[in-house]
């Protein structure tokens, strides 16, 4: 019996063809998506959805964040893992000029060690490895398999990655143990009541907003670069995206605005940043696209994902273990966040170089 089909949204065309409508409503869960790993599952912003602020303030930094770099990505190179990096640690970079947190505004950097005005512990955690994995990496990833017709991410992952997550078991056990480690990065003090509120009513809001898109309108007909921002969109959404930095980082935490030479600090690593994508961006066009497909997981395995998430969220609070469990990640999230940027760099220098 043939499924019932749901016609699209009608509306204004874009210059590609497809509906404006549909691309605007991708961007929006997509945003979501971002705002949900990033804020809620840390504890940062537990009810993005359910607050003014969650959506007046929160969601756009993560919106137009993830459709600049990610549109950047796709229309000037490939997604490969060394030109998301450090594309995702520009995103991360907004804790500078908008939350001011590398520059000493959240209380937990207080006493740490800085230098030149930046603050080394949250430098590390947030531009090395959070937001560049959590913020941007997972999202883009998760949104391109769940949503749409295209795998551009997983069919450009390095050869023995994916000659070792072709196996469902080790495929799976990889997945597990992602699901253990998002479950390990709340870090608010809450009780686990409230750790599990939070988490499973911003899984429901995702939930819903996937079902729409994809099971309602059937948009997952439609591939990554088609939905992502083009031409003139993109010029719109860039823009949106200043005056968010102009709008928020004029107000927020602005006592904690720095001098001039945090300013020329900040900016050095922007240059670095930058530098290093233009050039892994122009290497990844000589990148060969495989087309191996991941094992499939059923939707058992997709709620012992979910269930294993939620139980390493709770458990931590409920045990009295959520310090010594932060402090633990917190440390494995710096050393590795090192790793891949100083392998992101090696791959830049290397075109510089020769």
């Amino acid at each position: 019996m043939d499924h019932f089909v749901v016609s699209p949204m009608k509306g204004e065309k874009n210059d590609d063809g497809h509906p404006l409508k549909m691309k605007l409503l991708f961007w929006i869960i997509l945003g979501m998506v971002s705002t949900f790993f990033a804020e809620v599952i840390s504890g940062s912003t537990p009810f993005a959805f359910f607050t003014p602020v969650g959506w007046l303030v929160v969601f756009p930094i993560y919106l137009f964040h993830i459709l600049v770099l990610g549109s950047i990505v796709f229309r000037y190179g490939r997604p490969v893992f060394y030109v998301l990096y450090p594309a995702g640690m520009i995103f991360g970079m907004y804790e500078t000029y908008i939350t001011k947190t590398i520059w000493g505004s959240a209380e937990w950097v207080h006493g740490t060690v800085s230098i030149g005005g930046i603050y080394i512990l949250p430098f590390l955690l947030l531009v090395f490895f959070f937001h560049p994995l959590i913020s941007f990496i997972l999202p883009l990833t998760l949104s391109e398999v769940l949503l749409t017709s295209s795998r551009s991410v997983l069919s450009y992952l390095p050869y023995r990655l994916r000659k070792f997550l072709s196996t469902e078991r080790a495929f799976r056990r990889v997945l597990l143990i992602g699901a253990l480690f998002l479950g390990f990065l709340w870090a608010a003090p809450t009780p686990w009541t409230v750790t599990l509120v939070a988490e499973i009513s911003g899984m429901a809001v995702i939930i819903s907003a996937i079902y729409l898109w994809k099971y309602v309108l059937h948009g997952d007909r439609y591939g990554m670069a088609d939905l992502l921002p083009k031409k003139g969109e993109m010029v719109i959404v860039a823009a949106l995206l200043v005056f968010i930095y102009i709008l928020f980082g004029s107000y927020m935490n602005s006592r904690y605005f720095p001098g001039a030479g945090t300013q020329i600090l900040t900016l050095a690593i922007y240059l670095v940043l930058f530098s290093m994508l233009y050039k892994n961006l122009r290497t990844s066009l000589n990148e060969g696209k495989k087309e191996e497909r991941l094992p499939k997981i059923n939707r058992r395995f997709a709620l012992a994902l979910v269930t294993v998430f939620l139980l390493a969220s709770a458990l931590k609070m409920a045990v009295g273990m959520g310090t010594i469990i932060f402090v633990i990640v917190a440390l494995s999230m710096s050393v590795i966040g090192v790793y891949l940027f100083v392998l992101s760099l090696v791959r830049a220098l290397d075109r510089l170089i020769w």
